[in-house]
């Protein structure tokens, strides 16, 4: 007489296979994530810029120059007279990417930053805008 068996559960092979289909969907996952988050990187950094330019447009208005330089500790121009309105600075100096130049030109400027872990590393703002 044959004692009964007992075959309940899984088998090896089963588990290996369950354990890659979580690690496949992880790693797309976290992939997407990456991307996600340097997308809101790059999107802040825009926004910041693109403030940081109406203000420069303003300043521009008003002195009938723009700066002949930008420090970037806290956005004054060369006479330390404040270039960003209140709200602005607070705004712009709190964004995940560093100022890297500034570079006058008389009626146009360029302004570079870098988007720190960002794959987009350096965005430019001129009188005509954003650009990465």
């Amino acid at each position: 007489m044959n004692a009964p068996t007992n075959n309940k559960g899984f088998t090896l092979v089963e588990h290996l296979a369950v354990f890659a289909i979580i690690g496949i969907l992880a790693a797309i996952a976290i992939t997407s994530y990456l991307y996600v988050i340097d997308r809101a990187r790059l999107t802040s950094g825009i926004s910041a810029l693109g403030a940081l330019g109406k203000e420069m447009e303003m300043y521009n208005i008003d002195k009938g120059l723009y700066p002949l330089n930008i420090n970037f500790n806290n956005f004054t121009d060369q006479n330390g007279v404040p270039i960003l309105s209140p709200i602005n600075y607070e705004r712009i100096k709190d964004n995940v990417y560093s100022w890297d130049s500034y570079t006058p030109g008389g009626d146009t400027y360029t302004l570079a930053a870098k988007a720190l872990n960002s794959k987009h590393t350096l965005l430019t703002l001129t009188p005509r805008g954003v650009t990465y």
